[in-house]
């Protein structure tokens, strides 16, 4: 922790273990630009604070609402700094109007064309049917916003072509134009081509078999290692100075979950998170054990569809739809 000492006098002064345990989680976060500029966050100048503030603010907030988002734990920290004349702080960062738009446009999508342009700059070309078409149809569904856990339940023969839509627990999720070709191929291939440095020309290795949409070489791929390869892939890019959307699983779920509210506003009806918001927490109570399973209150329901809401309307002022 950068500048150990001085927080954790401050520390000393947070008696609720869960707050500490809130304060230690955004130092951490912030730790890399106080590193990065060697300086304190309480001492930090204008552009360095803004930069801090947009790292940590929720995707939800809005002016109305900053008071509950964790750039509040700084702020408090920042002024105990003042309280106790800790060396060079200011107030630089309590005037910051910390804002979600730009992270939203780092790391959301903004329609399926956006994703597939960016999976275009992340893998090889469909065309060459290597196993990157498997793991562009596995983020496709997660767009489509079935949930990551069940990607490794979707079979091949799950997917109907002509009601654009694939199955899952008895649940449906559209196919979209831009992921028809995608799907397709990672349907059919019985084999992948491959290509290495080592090799004068691509080779062909056979694909594990079975009946799983999500099937690799060797067995069924795991998303820890689809993120370290797209990770890696991102940093490559970044380092020719291209800059793509910093894709994860949870940021392309709701990029869709927000384009299909789009679409559903846009055809008159009135957009609600409620019945989704039902189903997560539904899910996310079933998979706790029997005797720790609770009820979900009306009052989880409210916040949880009022901060998707939220970021919704985020979502919708980043990416230019808030007025059409």
């Amino acid at each position: 922790m950068y500048n150990e000492v001085t927080k954790m006098n401050f520390m000393d002064t947070i008696s609720n273990e869960s707050a500490r345990k809130e304060i230690l989680s955004v130092f951490k976060t912030i730790e890399e630009f106080e590193i990065k500029y060697d300086v304190d966050v309480c001492a930090m100048n204008i552009s360095q604070a803004s930069e801090v503030a947009n790292k940590i603010v929720g995707l939800a907030v809005r002016e109305s609402t900053n008071k509950t988002t964790r750039i509040s734990v700084i702020q408090r920290y920042v002024k105990w700094c003042l309280e106790n004349n800790v060396r060079d702080a200011n107030n630089n960062i309590l005037h910051i109007k910390a804002s979600p738009i730009q992270k939203i446009k780092e790391r959301f999508l903004s329609n399926p064309l956006h994703f597939q342009k960016e999976l275009d700059m992340l893998f090889a070309p469909v065309e060459e049917c290597t196993v990157d078409n498997v793991y562009r149809a596995i983020l496709w569904m997660m767009y489509s916003g079935l949930p990551k856990e069940d990607y490794i339940k979707v079979l091949c023969s799950d997917f109907d072509f002509e009601e654009m839509v694939f199955f899952c627990d008895n649940e449906k999720y559209p196919i979209y134009k831009e992921a028809l070709k995608t799907t397709k191929s990672a349907i059919s291939l019985k084999e992948f081509k491959y290509f290495h440095s080592n090799y004068p020309a691509p080779i062909m290795k056979s694909r594990y078999d079975g009946n799983e949409l999500s099937r690799g070489v060797s067995g069924i791929i795991k998303l820890p290692t689809l993120q370290t390869t797209i990770n890696q892939r991102i940093s490559k890019l970044n380092s020719n100075n291209i800059f793509v959307t910093e894709i994860a699983y949870e940021n392309i779920r709701k990029s869709g979950v927000f384009f299909r509210a789009l679409e559903m506003e846009r055809s008159g009806f009135e957009v609600s998170f409620e019945a989704l918001t039902v189903k997560e927490l539904k899910k996310k109570m079933e998979s706790k054990p029997k005797d720790e399973q609770k009820p979900i209150s009306n009052t989880q329901i409210v916040k949880h569809s009022r901060i998707y809401k939220l970021e919704y309307l985020n979502w919708k002022e980043a990416f230019g739809y808030m007025y059409n």
